[in-house]
């Protein structure tokens, strides 16, 4: 009954408040669902689920992670099949177990936490199927996902193959409602993600305080349930993920609001010194090294080795290099054109991608230039973040989106991959839910720092939350008198 809830929580019982109660999903107590993910440690509990009582079963018990499965002596033989890679565990039904919470049974606990930051509860996914999945589309109204029925199937999060982004986009989902917006007890996370780009990125206030908020529901923990779960863990991973965007190199800036989706005042005392737009007209200088000129028309975007050089933009060593991975899909094909013209030194040496070997990156679905998401997705502060986060795309994958195995090595995830992240990016950058959106730095100059700073502390808490464990689905953890009861999935802390 852990699949109910786990430490006294009951994920059915997680109601929108009265001004959003249409919005949440009903429950449907013949409902039947399965996890796709678990944990997979030596006798390690089996995937959540949830399901009606019947006659035969009218009650829940627990899984017995000590049992010796693999007895291929006994008469008959046992195996280890409940699944895939068990090495010990099995379910125990013999009679009713009760969770923290005093469940002895699974009927309507599909509520589990899916995706990276663990989205759990009838309203969370009843929001999400009314502004982006089939209920929109039913009403009438815009759907990014017409087909997918988040209260009739909320394990499709977890389990769509072709929507992958569905896990990142329920974490985002999260981020937009209860991190972003913030603002308890004098501590701002507007102001204080501002605070900490301006002041040049330095210690671990500002993240210790997101990971209380994610972690402990305040900026100031202990509260609520007590201290921060893996504090040094979380701002660890949130220096790694800002040294991997930046090359270990922070840039300087200043903000200067420029509008206010974000409702971020700032008071820049100095002129911002990076800025994503068009370099100065070139010196006589060149360098071996190229980087993206940020021009604010993707079109005319090229890559350039005047110097000196902007800060805080990705380098590479040669110019066909730079077109392939800040330029790749550039329908105008300016960059690719102007290798030729300006060869580089290094054109021939370790990293030369030969302009016809270029391969354009898949297209996505177009949108109206004049449009809302068009404009975003056209602006120079979202193609200057997006083009830092492609430059080190393969990093992301298989220095930060790793996950640890049994045997304590740590792999890249099978569950989270960079190209997923990124669809979810544009989705809830442009499109988002309820009129919120995931920031992106569209409200000050040099915005696409601040916005990968929002990144960076967005990763940061997933690689805690799931990354590490390579799960999508809330694992059962719940122990009740050196039990797992099966009801955890109904809620757990």
């Amino acid at each position: 009954s852990n699949a109910c809830g786990q430490l006294g929580q009951s994920y059915q019982d997680y109601h929108c408040s009265e001004e959003e109660k249409h919005m949440e999903c009903p429950v449907d107590p013949n409902m039947s669902i399965t996890a796709v993910t678990h944990a997979k440690w030596y006798g390690a509990p089996a995937p959540l689920y949830c399901g009606p009582k019947t006659d035969e079963q009218p009650h829940s018990g627990f899984w017995d992670y000590g049992y010796e499965c693999n007895k291929g002596w006994a008469n008959p033989p046992e195996t280890c099949d409940v699944y895939e890679g068990q090495k010990a565990g099995k379910f125990d039904q013999s009679r009713p177990y009760a969770s923290t919470a005093g469940r002895t049974d699974v009927e309507g606990c599909c509520w589990w936490g899916r995706g990276v930051i663990q989205t759990s509860g009838v309203c969370n996914f009843g929001k999400l199927n009314y502004y982006l999945g089939a209920r929109a589309a039913e009403e009438g109204r815009d759907s990014r996902y017409p087909s997918v029925d988040f209260c009739k199937d909320p394990e499709i999060i977890c389990s769509s193959s072709e929507y992958k982004e569905l896990k990142w986009v329920a974490g985002m989902f999260y981020w937009m409602e209860s991190v972003q917006p913030y603002n308890e007890g004098g501590w701002k996370y507007t102001d204080e993600l501002a605070k900490f780009v301006e002041g040049g990125m330095q210690g671990t206030s500002f993240i210790d305080a997101v990971s209380g908020i994610v972690n402990r529901g305040c900026h100031n923990p202990p509260c609520g349930t007590g201290a921060v779960d893996g504090g040094h863990e979380r701002s660890q991973n949130f220096k790694k993920v800002l040294d991997t965007m930046f090359a270990g190199s922070i840039p300087e800036v200043s903000g200067l609001t420029t509008s206010s989706n974000f409702q971020s005042p700032l008071n820049p005392s100095s002129p911002a010194n990076l800025a994503p737009s068009s370099p100065s007209p070139p010196s006589h200088t060149t360098g071996d090294k190229w980087y993206p000129d940020y021009n604010p028309i993707w079109a005319e975007g090229l890559c350039s080795n005047s110097y000196p050089a902007p800060s805080g933009r990705p380098h590479y060593d040669s110019q066909s290099e730079c077109c392939a991975k800040a330029y790749g899909g550039q329908a105008s094909g300016v960059c690719v054109g102007l290798i030729e013209e300006i060869p580089s030194s290094s054109s021939t040496g370790p990293g030369f991608i030969a302009a016809a070997s270029i391969t354009p990156q898949p297209t996505r679905e177009p949108v109206s230039p004049s449009s809302e998401a068009g404009l975003i997705l056209n602006s120079d502060k979202f193609i200057a973040m997006d083009e830092t986060l492609q430059a080190v795309k393969d990093d992301i994958d298989t220095k930060l989106f790793l996950y640890e195995t049994p045997s304590f090595q740590w792999v890249p995830s099978t569950v989270y991959k960079y190209a997923d992240f990124r669809e979810s990016l544009y989705v809830m950058a442009t499109e988002g839910v309820a009129g919120k959106k995931f920031y992106i730095g569209e409200d000050v100059t040099n915005g696409h720092v601040y916005g990968l700073v929002n990144i960076a502390a967005f990763l940061a808490q997933s690689m805690k939350e799931t990354i590490k464990y390579d799960a999508c689905d809330e694992n059962s953890w719940d122990l009740v008198g050196g039990k797992y009861p099966l009801s955890n999935a109904c809620g757990q802390l």
